[in-house]
């Protein structure tokens, strides 16, 4: 099909419909709404906004409201290779029931979303990080730096005549175009994107044909509806602008222009820094009909809505950055099947931790309609070396275009109960509302729900990280590094076990460069080694026949601050005399005990 059969933009919609089972009534009435924003927030309806539009306008409407869809693709993808999909595996698999989709066609929808041109490439923000730049200049000289001259002094010189003709016309309400004195070229990496930024601000105040004062009235008409979600959409600018938000921009980016170079990167580098994790977003890109057809005419589109889940697991994959993470694969294979199964094993944590989908759980008497004697959350951290010791984290994941009162509480009430020492988070593509007034307030602490959890979502992105994080901990070999360089080896025969676990190797192979050796200890020391060669040790020597530490802690003490001692009860017990400070890391549900101890008087 060409983009000559389509005459107008209503046409291309109803043919892009029908191509890529878009269902604007029913599980796509979210993209639909994006896409009236995109094209005219005030239109009465779709078919309206979409009618009133050229076809070139449509189709960068469409291509910014499915990109969602593509950020999510990406990081499925990205999950894909953490699990080791380029290390010789060419037919990787996606398995969600009984739908599959190879690695390749992920690779493939992101090959023809990247050959579509465009003329901005912006970090993606919400309505607060809009206002990140300002922040950022208050931390480098506070509130009036870069503020020589202010918003209501006119007329505002800044050195350049084309800004000041812009911050001039701007007074008399009139958004002039950009610029050319503040190009993107004329930035340092950092403020480049800032740039862009209020170029593509402009951009879309430009294509709703209003001058600010218009604007405002408009906005002040709906009552100040935004979308803080999305800080480029029309009615988040036009709030942002009751606080002159493009003005003091342009201003900002001017006066940085007339700084010493070294300045400017350093408050570039600040802004590329707090602008680093987030997704970025394409904006009038210079679409064909074709380009689209042929983008949701692939598997992964088809299924796009049965993917939700797996970017949600990749989320929790992407929240624990720095730990060392095995994926679960069989023979290529990603499964997520509607049963148990174990999705990744967490290792540079005590006790270790495993992510696991669909595992059941007794309760009686639940009071979610379709359970029976159990709850099956859509994800658990677990933690302990065989992953059923203690539920820390669970994670129900909801694709409802509305919020649902009755089944989100339902939820939220049962797998509290069912998991006691767990917090619950219920995560919702869509909104989920407010609180309940009538939780039950024994378990309301531990319960937390997220709406608008998607790729465009900065804000419930780094509200899901954080809760994640907070959950497993950092890793093991960081909190080594920030406390102490010295490392007590119990060698005793107790530690027999120990010794020969899984848990202990992959604990000596987290370890940072700089933590190289190892006190090995029981009545005394006995040997220090690399931690490389402690398993040749251990299989060349006989342990220790038996446990008293105090003595070799107690030498070490006198030319260290701190000692991390890797022991077990009978150990730890040994060294109850000891005048110290003695702090027990986290390692319930195992028999390993690791204390920080530090002498306070030798």
């Amino acid at each position: 099909m060409t983009d000559e059969i389509h005459r107008d933009s209503f046409s291309a919609w109803q043919s892009l419909c029908e191509i890529g089972g878009l269902e604007p009534n029913g599980r796509d009435e979210g993209l639909a709404l994006q896409l009236q924003n995109v094209l005219n927030p005030n239109a009465k309806n779709l078919e309206t906004a979409i009618t009133n539009s050229t076809i070139d306008s449509f189709l960068n409407a469409f291509f910014q409201a499915i990109q969602p869809f593509s950020n999510m693709f990406q990081d499925i993808l990205n999950f894909f290779e953490k699990a080791g999909g380029h290390d010789g595996q060419n037919q990787w698999r996606l398995s969600i029931g009984e739908i599959e989709v190879n690695f390749s066609h992920f690779e493939k929808y992101l090959k023809l979303w990247n050959e579509i041109e465009y003329e901005y490439d912006i970090p993606s923000l919400d309505q607060a990080s809009a206002f990140l730049f300002n922040s950022i200049r208050n931390d480098f000289g506070g509130p009036t730096y870069l503020r020589e001259n202010d918003i209501n002094t006119t007329p505002i010189k800044t050195g350049f005549s084309d800004v000041d003709d812009w911050l001039a016309k701007y007074n008399k309400g009139i958004y002039a175009p950009y610029p050319l004195s503040l190009y993107p070229d004329n930035f340092s990496n950092g403020l480049d994107d800032a740039a862009r930024i209020v170029m593509v601000a402009l951009s879309v105040i430009h294509q709703q044909g209003l001058n600010r004062e218009d604007m405002i009235n408009e906005h002040r008409a709906r009552s100040y509806k935004t979308e803080k979600k999305d800080a480029f959409h029309p009615w988040t600018i036009a709030q942002n602008e009751t606080d002159h938000w493009l003005c003091s921009s342009i201003q900002y980016l001017a006066c940085l222009l007339s700084r010493p170079k070294q300045e400017c990167k350093n408050f570039g580098e600040a802004f590329a820094t707090a602008l680093k994790k987030n997704p970025r977003r394409k904006f009038n890109a210079k679409v064909q009909t074709e380009n689209i057809e042929k983008l949701l005419s692939l598997p992964v589109w088809k299924n796009r809505y049965d993917f939700y889940g797996v970017w949600v697991a990749t989320e929790i994959i992407k929240a624990l950055e720095g730990h060392r993470i095995n994926i679960h694969h069989q023979n290529g294979e990603l499964k997520f099947a509607f049963k148990e199964t174990k999705i990744a094993d967490i290792h540079t944590t005590i006790p270790k931790f495993s992510l696991i989908s669909e595992r059941k759980t007794k309760l009686e008497n639940p009071v979610g309609k379709s359970r029976r004697h159990n709850v099956q959350p859509d994800f658990g951290l677990w933690a302990g070396e065989n992953s059923k010791n203690d539920c820390k984290l669970i994670v129900e994941v909801k694709h409802y275009k509305k919020r649902s009162k009755r089944n989100f509480k339902d939820a939220l009430i049962d797998y509290a109960h069912a998991h006691p020492k767990a917090n619950v988070v219920l995560v919702n593509y869509g909104p989920v509302g407010k609180g309940f007034s009538d939780f039950p307030k024994e378990i309301e602490d531990r319960c937390q729900m997220i709406g608008f959890m998607n790729p465009q979502s900065i804000e419930a992105q780094n509200t899901f990280y954080t809760i994640v994080r907070q959950t497993v901990g950092e890793p093991v070999h960081q909190q080594l590094k920030k406390e102490t360089k010295v490392i007590a080896l119990d060698v005793s025969a107790s530690m027999k076990g120990i010794l020969k676990s899984t848990w202990f190797s992959n604990f000596l192979g987290d370890f940072e460069h700089d933590i190289s050796q190892l006190f090995l200890i029981d009545t005394t020391i006995i040997a220090v080694e690399n931690r490389n060669m402690v398993h040749d040790w251990l299989s060349k020597n006989t342990l220790g026949t038996s446990t008293s530490l105090l003595a070799p802690i107690t030498d070490l003490l006198k030319q260290h601050r701190q000692v991390f001692v890797i022991t077990d009860n009978s150990g730890m017990k040994s060294l109850n005399d000891l005048s110290t400070m003695t702090r027990t890391l986290d390692v319930e549900n195992t028999e390993v005990k690791l204390l920080m101890i530090s002498m306070n008087n030798l």
